[in-house]
């Protein structure tokens, strides 16, 4: 905890389906010493959202028969 406290961060384990860039540039984010640039849960929240949905997205378009993705999102919480 001190060497948190100082300053000191785990590196960047390798990239995995579930830790892609966005996720760890949002750990790192949560981890800033300047508590106004730190995402609040509304902004943590919506960036899994995201996340997730690109997911599916992804998925679908690797088995796409001629069909169209629809996604309908719900609970999207504004970051005002």
């Amino acid at each position: 905890m001190l060497r948190f406290m100082a300053g000191d961060r785990p590196p960047r384990p390798p990239p995995t389906r579930w830790l892609q860039d966005p996720i760890w540039n949002m750990i790192t984010t949560c981890w800033g010493e300047n508590r106004e640039q730190r995402w609040d849960i509304r902004a943590v929240y919506n960036q899994f959202l995201v996340s997730s949905i690109q997911e599916i997205v992804a998925g679908e378009q690797g088995n796409r028969n001629n069909s169209q993705t629809v996604i309908y999102i719900e609970g999207v919480v504004p970051c005002s």
